[in-house]
């Protein structure tokens, strides 16, 4: 007698927001990775394709209003700020993946509108299934902060990074040593650490990729520091930047994750981290630092000066980096949904 066949589960995943941003490429991997099921019928609905959405103040106003979705089984959102869309669907399965709750935290270091943005959206994350935090630290604030009941289910499962991008190459010619900084411009990033660390490396250079402020850039000019902005790079690019620097510079003050980290320790480029929130859990205990400049200074010497601490360093930071993988995301976030849909369909 043959098998029944199954029958097909129809998958939304919404996303709103900039191409290689950090919640788009939730989105984009899941997409790929889950779309590999024949028992799935998977649609991506990337809304930045559509250029109304590159406007903050466009984007803003869908955000509040909640935007529709065709009919699915399984709404996934790649971030609790379009949890307004939960309230128009009726999906068996609603899952909303959060990055961190650093709006709420920290509401002196988010813009005016974001706050509303938030304090309208955040708290719709009660209509979910199911909420995926990145980290556990994102967990625990989720939990603190609205005491989801004991009906949704809370899961931590880490990002991925493009490993076939990103991986070490022993080919690699540097020309001269720098330090490397990426991220927006952000308080959190505390950009003006990574300063205050190079008036301590005379001479050596560090690339900034991303934006920097109008004090910022004063603080360089004063200083003379040799800082070299290249404002935004595509993902192949970043992977050379990566594969050449001497360090890359993580004095964030708060990140949900750090997948950043991950990229770079897979290209072999060491890593300082600061000893907090989310990246206690992608970095390697060697490159977690309080954030005291001399502190840094003492351990980035160490790293351009000792060889075999380098390469030690370089071997667990691969190794550590083989842990986040978007393909063993997807199967974890397909175990969710393959469990719920045959609990509602047995309910």
């Amino acid at each position: 007698m043959k098998k029944k066949a199954e029958k097909t589960i129809k998958i939304t995943i919404l996303s709103a927001f900039a191409e290689n941003s950090a919640l788009w490429k939730y989105g984009f991997f899941l997409n790929k990775h889950l779309s590999q099921n024949k028992n799935y019928e998977v649609k991506f609905i990337d809304l930045w394709k559509c250029k109304k959405y590159h406007s903050n103040l466009f984007r803003g106003f869908e955000l509040l209003k909640g935007i529709d979705v065709p009919e699915t089984d399984v709404l996934i959102l790649v971030s609790p700020l379009l949890c307004n869309s939960f309230k128009k669907t009726n999906a068996k399965l609603k899952i909303a993946i959060v990055h961190d709750l650093h709006p709420i935290t920290h509401p002196n270091e988010v813009a005016f509108a974001t706050k509303i943005i938030v304090n309208k959206t955040y708290k719709n994350m009660k209509f979910a299934d199911v909420l995926l935090p990145v980290s556990d630290f994102t967990k625990n604030d989720v939990q603190r902060i609205f005491h989801p009941k004991s009906k949704i289910k809370i899961k931590t499962i880490h990002g991925g990074i493009d490993h076939n991008l990103f991986k070490h190459s022993r080919n690699n010619k540097i020309s001269e040593p720098f330090f490397l900084h990426i991220g927006r411009n952000d308080v959190r990033k505390n950009f003006v650490f990574a300063l205050e660390l190079m008036k301590k490396f005379e001479g050596m250079k560090l690339v900034k990729i991303g934006e920097v402020s109008g004090k910022e850039r004063a603080f360089i000019m004063k200083n003379c520091l040799n800082v070299d902005v290249v404002g935004h790079v595509n993902e192949k690019k970043l992977a050379e930047y990566y594969k050449k620097a001497s360090l890359l510079l993580v004095p964030s003050t708060y990140e949900g994750l750090g997948l950043p980290i991950a990229e770079a320790m897979a290209c072999g480029c060491p890593v300082l981290a600061g000893n907090n929130t989310g990246m206690k859990e992608v970095c390697m205990k060697e490159s977690l630092l309080s954030l005291n400049v001399g502190l840094w200074e003492e351990r980035a010497e160490k790293i351009l000066n000792n060889n075999k601490y380098k390469n030690e360093i370089v071997k667990k930071g691969i190794a550590k980096a083989k842990q986040f993988d978007w393909k063993k995301y997807a199967a974890e976030v397909e175990k969710i949904i393959n469990k719920k849909l045959r609990r509602n369909k047995n309910d």
